[in-house]
């Protein structure tokens, strides 16, 4: 992802925050970009979870490999809300310190080493990736008969989500600005914290509620993915053209 330049919102969480506390990237510009790159991270996963899942694939032709992705599935839903919260925020403080760190090594050899100890050391801590668990969460709700539910999934993608934009933010891009401008910034941190807590209502919330509201929607296995995606793209599009039209309205009214 990092030596592709593929779009991964967890890390995108450190780059746009990094250009928010610089003045270089407005709240709807931020927000448009995390809904983005969410939206097409789970389609990702998603996809991949498809791919492992259809036509008799190594999963669901392997019983014991179908048991093991549900109980792992299973056992991320189990945790209260503030405990994901927090198992987000560490993950995440990872995850973007090893991106901070690929930015600062020279060499890709070095860089890529320098990538391996914190994703490693995440995933041995049991920290939660919202974006990892997308995957084995549609894979389990992929499989026929193991009862797995979307519902379940978004109690757990909930407060990681929000974990994870926290835990980027504050010990990564705050953290090193504010060693680097020794600036307090109460406003930029206010509209960060606005930007994290609509993205978290739109991408988290509501999509839960609906999943209470609507049940029919929690077990099945694809209308509620599609109608998700399609949710995330029109969220994403509406906020493009809105940036595009206030920040063209903004130049011409300069140009009067």
């Amino acid at each position: 992802m990092v030596v592709g330049g593929a779009e991964l919102w967890t890390g995108n969480v450190q780059f746009t925050g990094t250009a928010s506390l610089q003045g270089r990237l407005g709240k709807r510009r931020t927000l448009y970009n995390w809904i983005a790159s969410y939206t097409g991270n789970f389609a990702g996963a998603f996809f991949l979870a498809f791919l492992v899942t259809a036509g008799g694939g190594i999963i669901t032709s392997n019983r014991l490999l179908a048991e093991v992705v549900t109980q792992g599935a299973l056992g991320k839903t189990a945790g209260g809300f503030f405990s994901l919260f927090w198992l987000g925020v560490g993950c995440n403080w990872l995850v973007n310190l090893a991106i901070w760190l690929y930015i600062r090594g020279k060499e890709t050899g070095g860089r890529l080493l320098l990538l391996w100890f914190p994703i490693f050391a995440f995933v041995a801590m049991g920290f939660e990736h919202s974006i990892a668990n997308m995957w084995i969460f549609s894979t389990a709700a992929l499989l026929p008969g193991e009862g797995f539910t979307w519902g379940m999934a978004f109690h757990n993608l909930l407060p990681v989500t929000a974990g994870n934009a926290l835990g980027g933010f504050f010990f990564v891009s705050f953290y090193h600005w504010f060693l680097c401008t020794g600036t307090r910034g109460g406003k930029k941190l206010a509209a960060f914290l606005w930007v994290t807590f609509i993205f978290v209502l739109a991408m988290g919330a509501i999509p839960l509620l609906a999943l209470e509201i609507f049940p029919v929607f929690s077990g099945h296995s694809f209308v509620f993915p599609l109608s998700y995606l399609l949710y995330g793209g029109v969220l994403a599009f509406s906020l493009y053209h809105v940036s595009k039209t206030a920040e063209k309205e903004k130049i011409d009214g300069k140009e009067r």
